[in-house]
């Protein structure tokens, strides 16, 4: 199985749309992978049936613990698979926890959105991505896999965001 392809993206929104492309298909197939889904499995194996935010909460504190941030190298966009998060590389910038976590809830069964947020005024330039969860009962929930200290259920400050179905 691969670990990474190389792409050209082209600047600006083209770019980010074609980069947020890349991911959602990036988590549809490690949602579809035997060992991200068994390891998603393994993560929820002691939290009560059908309890979606502790389920949710329990996928998001493994990605924060066992994968380290890293930013991408200097001009270059990596993305990585859930796999390869998973078993080898354990590190890697916002894009790459969205996809360990995105494919990781899809595997136990929650939709997730991609939300592409920016801090400038300029809307057109995003810098950061995070999930949307869709737990029953409770709708869609934000969940942000690198902000360590803050509980599913908070959102990054964007200035500007997009939500983009996965």
């Amino acid at each position: 199985m691969r670990a990474y392809t190389r792409h050209e993206i082209p600047e600006g929104i083209a770019g980010t749309q074609e980069t947020v492309a890349h991911i959602a298909n990036l988590i549809r197939e490690g949602r579809a992978d035997p060992y991200v889904i068994e390891t998603a499995r393994q993560v929820v194996r002691h939290v009560p049936e059908r309890d979606g935010p502790g389920e949710v909460t329990a996928l998001t504190a493994f990605v924060r613990s066992h994968i380290r941030y890293v930013r991408d190298p200097w001009q270059v966009e990596t993305l990585t698979t859930a796999r390869h998060l998973l078993s080898r590389h354990r590190a890697g910038d916002c894009d790459d926890h969205v996809i360990l976590l995105g494919a990781m809830v899809q595997a136990v069964g929650y939709p997730v959105h991609l939300v592409v947020g920016g801090y400038k005024k300029d809307r057109g330039e995003y810098s950061h991505i995070w999930i949307h969860v869709g737990i029953p009962g409770m709708g869609w929930v934000p969940v942000d896999p690198i902000v360590k200290d803050k509980p599913v259920g908070w959102e990054s400050p964007a200035e500007h965001k997009a939500i983009l179905p996965v």
